[in-house]
């Protein structure tokens, strides 16, 4: 009996690709809506050149919030390392979700405030399931409408 096993591991994501291409390209194997949203929550793409910095800002002094992830994200650029490893996954997309109850004077075209991030994982169109996650709620938004919408959302478009 012949046979081969051709497996590569992926490439390393070096610090240059850490924002992802320009443009962004999602690469997502279902149509992406340009935002998601209900009354008081928007779910966008998260575009790590756009929303970063207010990211790495709101999480700074509260790493502990990543203790029950699967994977290590001690660093900004471990985070970056993983979003880019969800957009280089065609089954994986993640969004920004943005509290439109509370401004952020620093981002006022974002029509509210950076408050988490959500995703899709393994998505798999030709069986209709996917996965929610990441599910990351920012400290400040902890306890409010923001997973309870985002979670709402998700669901409701992509069912």
């Amino acid at each position: 009996m012949v046979f081969v096993n051709n497996y590569s591991s992926e490439p390393e994501i070096s610090e240059e690709e850490l924002y992802g291409p320009e443009p962004y390209d999602l690469n997502f194997i279902l149509p992406v809506p340009p935002v998601l949203s209900t009354d008081k929550l928007r779910l966008v793409p998260f575009i790590p050149r756009v929303h970063a910095a207010a990211y790495f800002e709101a999480v700074r002094g509260h790493e502990t919030i990543y203790q029950l992830m699967s994977v290590a994200l001690e660093y900004p650029s471990d985070f970056l390392r993983f979003i880019e490893m969800c957009r280089r996954d065609k089954t994986a997309v993640v969004f920004a979700a943005i509290d439109t109850t509370r401004l952020d004077p620093k981002h006022p075209e974002w029509e509210g405030s950076l408050a988490g991030i959500f995703g899709l994982l393994q998505t798999d169109k030709t069986n209709l399931v996917t996965e929610i996650g990441p599910a990351i709620v920012l400290p400040a938004f902890q306890r409010t409408h923001v997973a309870s919408h985002a979670v709402g959302l998700l669901p409701e478009t992509y069912p």
